[in-house]
């Protein structure tokens, strides 16, 4: 029997099989879309991300909920401590650099990231946002770039400047699978890194990003 789990949920947006391969419980986090309650499963037995992202294309908007103090708290019961652990993850946690761009500004006016007026011109302009999140855990934007490749250049910029470990670096993507194997195969060229993962941006995450959304993983000297 296992004396501890590495416990996450869904919004993780691994692949089935890299959480399986590396022991993760993944909780899965809720959306409702058309009058229906889906749960996020990595696997997308609820629904599948291709499926979602069709209805968000079509306008069908959805919501989004996170998992109740109860469910976590029963998952979270374990036999004894994990020093190790928890040294592990305190010493990573602020080298985790997540970097990412979205294709339609007007997802994020719907969660108040940017204001109605900057989405409608930067989408007549072709602007694309650079984000990151800070060590707070705050979404920042810290740049504008006009046009997608310009965007996606940036994402290796950053990874440029900051990377310290590129053995394994993690694509999530908002339905545009074919973008994400170029920047898998730019940045295996560009860095040597030895494993590139990638998978869908899942709907709980994706319901507020939109299509398009390509996000960039690695350790780095900060965030």
């Amino acid at each position: 029997m296992r004396e501890y789990v590495l416990l996450t949920d869904s919004c993780c947006d691994l692949g089935p099989e890299v959480a399986k391969r590396l022991g993760l419980y993944v909780l899965p986090l809720t959306f409702s879309i058309e009058g229906r309650e889906y749960y996020n499963y990595l696997d997308g037995r609820d629904m599948e991300p291709q499926a979602f992202y069709e209805k968000i294309r079509a306008g069908r908007l959805g919501t989004t909920s996170a998992i109740s103090v109860g469910v976590f708290g029963a998952a979270m019961e374990q036999g004894r401590t994990i020093e190790e652990v928890a040294a592990y993850v305190e010493e990573t946690r602020d080298h985790l650099c997540h970097w990412f761009t979205v294709d339609d500004l007007h997802h994020l006016k719907r969660g108040g990231r940017v204001s109605a007026a900057a989405a409608f011109l930067g989408t007549m302009i072709q602007m694309k946002p650079v984000l990151h999140v800070d060590d707070e855990g705050r979404l920042i934007p810290v740049s504008k770039v006009r046009g997608r490749r310009a965007s996606l250049r940036a994402l290796l910029n950053k990874m440029s400047e900051l990377a310290t470990n590129v053995d394994t670096v993690y694509i999530s993507h908002g339905d545009c699978l074919e973008e994400a194997e170029d920047l898998a195969a730019a940045v295996k060229e560009r860095f040597g890194a030895k494993e590139v993962y990638i998978n869908f941006v899942g709907p709980v995450i994706g319901n507020h990003s939109g299509p398009g959304t390509m996000a960039l993983f690695f350790l780095g000297k900060k965030k």
